[in-house]
């Protein structure tokens, strides 16, 4: 490239890194700005919940829904009083006459004693008791010209609340267990108000102090401000082309970029004076009117301009009808509502079944046009059910029910019956090892309909005394010689063991008869000679069958 284009190539590297840098800068001022307003808008939340939570307590402490009286009794002279915590009370000296005991008062003041349920007014200071004539009052029923003492009960800002004659005792003292009990309810939500009053002031500050996310937008914006770089090695890099060309080049330039300058200013004065043209056109200093016709509800109007002339025409209305409202002839604008269809006298046409609908027909009275209204289909006649399938162990029943009048069918499901438990089958005995260790049996239980096994069951042996001795007396037996079934059973009926015991032993030993004959068989063979029928006649002779006795001689060569 020549020198021309590596300058206008340098430029426009540089107009790109501006415009890069500008684009940084703007979207870091733009986040910061989010976060500025999501930082506002979070103190102006908690501020604002705050405020509503400190103007909503305008309630007075307690109300008393029109309790009649306050005090106890009246004595001394002046006082102060409060119910629990900012009830305000004043009894105050005024009205008509009245009859009482123990009152009295002097320098035109009275106070109320303290002794209401269990001391619970105490003396302190918050009810403003005062008078406005001398009185004196015997500890007799005596009737004096006194004035009523009445009682009034204010809120924390000092709001007339309650007024209530006090001058008879029990009536009094109802009413001052009442104002007790009611302003403790109300100083417990006083309580709650003052604890929400300080968690949303604790809400305020921590959304007041919470300005990280403002302040790293902040950083951001501020780096991205700075970080010039790449745009300044743009304008090294532009200086530094313009400075490589000859004398001649860079003149060359200048002339280039002065005739640029120069259509620039003249295209701007052109469009300076365009701008002034739509100027003078756009606030209608020159305007050729193109007049719209008017319409019901505007006059002739300068579609340039906006400028009016004239009246608007005003609606033509056309009368409502049964199905469309009041409408205008000319723009077709409507007002209200049409008058609906009225009809006062309907006739069954088509009458309603259990599987159609029904049909009313009825002429309306002002344009005449037949109306309809269907009717609900009638509920189905079933019949009684009836069992179609019975229900087994194994699947449910079907009944079913029809209606008389279209034959539609319903079915339902009848539930299946119980299984038939049969007697209880042992399929393992117990068994006995020759260790007198039990295995256990089992035993399973199945349905007498279905076969479907219902349960199992294991069991167990209880041995006697005898047959765990008699066990054990076999098992000692067979560990040093040969017996046969009947041999052993006899060697222990020796021993003194019942028949009983010795054939229990014998059945469940473990023994292998075939085996204890092929040891007899040994054993004799080791001190005496036999041929092979008298040595199994010899075991027969022991107590073995025939074949036992054949096994053994064959299992010693034979």
């Amino acid at each position: 490239m020549g020198y021309l284009d590596d300058v206008e190539e340098a430029k426009r590297n540089l107009a790109e890194q501006t415009k890069a840098y500008k684009t940084r800068v703007s979207e870091a001022q733009k986040a910061e700005k989010q976060a500025q307003n999501a930082y506002n808008k979070t103190l102006r939340d908690a501020e604002k919940a705050l405020k509503a939570c400190e103007s909503s307590w305008d309630k007075p402490l307690a109300t008393f829904a029109k309790l009649k009286l306050f005090a106890d009794r009246v004595s001394g002279s002046g006082g102060t009083l409060s119910i629990v915590e900012g009830a305000d009370a004043r009894v105050d000296t005024s009205g008509n006459v009245y009859s009482t005991t123990d009152v009295s008062s002097k320098g035109g003041g009275v106070s109320l004693a303290g002794a209401v349920v269990g001391g619970a007014l105490a003396g302190a200071p918050g009810a403003i008791i005062g008078g406005r004539k001398k009185t004196t009052v015997s500890t007799t029923s005596e009737t004096h010209d006194e004035r009523k003492l009445f009682v009034t009960v204010t809120t924390q800002s000092g709001q007339i609340t309650e007024e209530g004659d006090a001058s008879k005792e029990a009536e009094a003292r109802t009413f001052a267990a009442n104002v007790i009990n009611q302003s403790k309810v109300a100083a417990a939500a006083v309580t709650q108000h003052r604890e929400d009053v300080r968690r949303l002031s604790e809400a305020v500050e921590t959304a007041r102090v919470d300005t990280a996310a403002v302040e790293a937008a902040r950083v951001a914006t501020r780096a991205a401000i700075d970080d010039t770089s790449a745009r300044d090695e743009a304008e090294r890099r532009l200086e530094e082309v313009r400075a490589s060309g000859t004398e001649e080049e860079r003149a060359e330039l200048e002339a280039k970029e002065r005739k640029s300058r120069n259509i620039k200013r003249g295209g701007i004065g052109a469009a300076i004076a365009a701008v002034l043209v739509f100027f003078l056109f756009a606030t209608h200093v020159i305007c050729f009117h193109s007049w719209k016709e008017p319409t019901c509800t505007e006059p002739e109007t300068c579609s340039a301009c906006g400028r009016t002339r004239g009246e608007p025409l005003g609606h033509e209305w056309k009368q409502a009808t049964c199905t469309e409202p009041e409408t205008c002839d000319r723009c077709g604008d409507t007002k209200g509502e049409a008058l609906g269809h009225d009809v006062t006298s309907w006739e069954t046409v088509k009458k309603a079944t259990c599987t159609h609908k029904g049909k009313r027909e009825g002429a309306c009275t002002r344009c005449g046009e037949i109306q309809t209204r269907t009717t609900k289909r009638k509920d189905h006649t079933f019949g009684d059910w009836a069992t179609v399938k019975e229900a087994t162990c194994t699947e449910e029943g079907v009944s079913k029910r029809t209606c008389t009048a279209c034959g539609k069918e319903e079915t339902k499901s009848i539930a299946m019956v119980d299984h038939t438990p049969g007697d209880w089958v042992v399929v393992k005995e117990a068994t006995v090892t020759s260790t007198g260790a039990i295995d256990e049996g089992l035993r399973q239980q199945s349905c007498t309909v279905c076969g479907q096994l219902l349960d199992e069951e294991t069991f167990t042996l209880e041995l006697t005394m005898g047959q765990r001795n008699a066990l054990a007396k076999a098992a000692s037996y067979l560990s040093w010689t040969a017996f046969s079934y009947s041999g052993l059973i006899g060697q222990l009926e020796f021993e003194g063991f019942s028949t009983e015991d010795a054939t229990f032993a014998a059945d469940n030993c473990g023994a292998d008869w075939n085996e204890q004959a092929a040891k007899k068989a040994e054993s004799y063979l080791s001190w005496t000679s036999f041929s092979r029928d008298g040595l199994i006649d010899q075991l027969e002779f022991e107590g073995f069958t025939y074949d036992q006795a054949a096994y053994g001689a064959s299992a010693v060569g034979y």
